[in-house]
């Protein structure tokens, strides 16, 4: 244990003088890009837990809305040969399945009321940059939707079921995941301060993947990746 104390107390001390080395600059810039790095793996953890429980409703979901189908089917046969109503049970079930289905929708768009809207997610970059005059918009690119409740084989499974069952699975069946991409070039300060900025917006974005790259003192270049959450599968208007 003693050994590998030592040996940490080494390591550490080396790093420091190294860092002691760097110009005030270099450290600043290595400074900035470990607290970006913090934020990332931050918001990184927030959208797996996010993730899980939205994966997990709308697996929920796409169950319910299968044996919901199959009871309203048996329902509507035995409506169709009496007059009296022996399948009170079944009605009693389907009604429980569809107050189901409501609260869980209910809940994901809860988890979700935070985040920007698709809609609104390229202009409110823009508005951003708008403010911040020395850096140069590169690229800003929308991102291919992906399905969160689809994203595994056993909701696929289930909704391929449910397409043999009673036909195309509907859009709220999912909870899709919008995303764009968007390069700036500027200098770091710049580049920090609008990183800044999107963290004070009174809405939110998941923080996906950031690089920042050094062209030629002072400018770098960053690339960012974000992610908003929603029930509708519509694009991104940019």
């Amino acid at each position: 244990m003693k050994k590998y104390k030592k040996q940490f107390l080494q390591r550490w001390k080396a790093i420091a003088s190294w860092i002691d080395a760097r110009k005030l600059s270099e450290r600043m810039m290595l400074f900035g890009v470990l607290a970006a790095l913090l934020v990332v793996v931050a918001n990184q953890f927030l959208l797996q837990t996010a993730s899980t429980r939205i994966t997990a409703l709308s697996k929920q979901m796409i169950t319910d809305k299968a044996a919901a189908r199959k009871l309203q089917v048996q329902i509507d046969k035995l409506a169709s040969t009496t007059v009296v109503d022996p399948d009170l049970e079944n009605k009693a079930r389907l009604a429980k399945l569809n107050a189901e289905e409501a609260a869980a929708q209910a809940l994901v768009a809860a988890l979700g009321k935070d985040l920007v809207a698709p809609d609104q997610m390229a202009s409110m970059l823009e508005s951003i940059l708008a403010r911040h005059g020395s850096l140069q918009l590169v690229s800003l690119v929308k991102l291919p939707i992906q399905s969160l409740s689809t994203s595994s084989g056993q909701a696929a499974q289930s909704a391929q079921s449910d397409r043999k069952d009673a036909g195309k699975t509907t859009a709220s069946d999912v909870v899709y995941k919008h995303g764009v991409e968007i390069v700036l070039q500027g200098e770091y300060l710049q580049l920090m301060d609008y990183l800044a900025q999107l963290e004070k917006l009174p809405v939110r974005v998941v923080w996906g993947r950031m690089k920042l790259k050094v062209d030629s003192h002072p400018k770098s270049t960053m690339s960012l990746t974000m992610y908003t959450l929603s029930l509708e599968k519509t694009w991104i208007n940019i």
